[in-house]
């Protein structure tokens, strides 16, 4: 079965524009619902494919963080030559570490972080991401359970360089944090099995952000924007980007 590679998307909308970003594994589809919300209440929103993701595992992990982080900071550019006056950067779990790396360096509007895997993980945690997406991929490819067996495997062998750059990711942004003056809204799963419980506490305690706020989800898991509160999710980002 063939698969239809994930793409970026642009909602035109006015001057205020909101970069979206999406997290490891993951793809533009997880933010979209939340980008259609916020398109429709004004905002011109745009959502980067970071390079790699959206296609097979196998091409995932030829590609590298700095790559990831290039797409990025061109969405941020591509923004910025639409005429937006103000950009706001939300992000899901590995996006939201670039959400606050870009608050760090370049000027935003206001920083929404969620789910964000603040504290560092081990290769074996990190691997099990990578296992996920393989798994479901070749589910989706109509393959046996033999054969993806096998090919995990060989994906296995692969994966320790694009493991320890997300690592590397996360210490960066940890050094980065106390660099982050603009208006933060932290939100957290309560059901996340993914992002240490402990993550919010660490990034309001360390970001220099007079106005930040720590928004929990009870009944969510990591994939917050996909979950059973993402209505109220919508209304409560919302809510935060008209106060900045």
């Amino acid at each position: 079965m063939r698969i239809v590679p994930d793409k970026p998307f642009l909602y035109k909308g006015g001057k205020r524009g909101v970069l979206l970003l999406h997290g490891f594994t993951g793809n533009t589809k997880d933010v979209r619902a939340l980008g259609n919300y916020l398109n429709k209440h004004g905002y011109t929103c745009y959502a980067p494919l970071y390079a790699g993701h959206g296609t097979s595992p196998e091409e995932l992990l030829t590609s590298r963080s700095a790559e990831w982080w290039q797409d990025v900071v061109d969405g941020y550019n591509y923004l910025k030559k639409l005429q937006i006056e103000e950009i706001a950067v939300v992000g899901l779990s590995l996006g939201a570490l670039y959400a606050l790396k870009l608050g760090s360096m370049l000027p935003v509007n206001g920083i929404v972080s969620m789910c964000a895997p603040i504290k560092k993980k081990s290769l074996e945690t990190l691997s099990d991401h990578i296992t996920r997406y393989a798994v479901n991929y070749k589910k989706m490819e109509k393959k046996s359970d033999q054969q993806i067996q096998n090919e995990l495997t060989s994906i296995h062998k692969s994966s320790d360089t694009i493991l320890l750059d997300v690592q590397h990711v996360i210490e960066d942004v940890n050094n980065r944090l106390p660099a982050i003056e603009c208006p933060a809204l932290i939100i957290q799963a309560r059901q996340d099995h993914r992002a240490n419980l402990e993550s919010p506490d660490i990034l309001y305690n360390k970001i220099s952000s007079t106005k930040k706020s720590i928004k929990w989800y009870e009944q969510s898991s990591h994939i917050i924007t996909r979950g059973p509160e993402k209505n109220q999710l919508h209304t409560d980002i919302h809510d935060f980007l008209e106060g900045t």
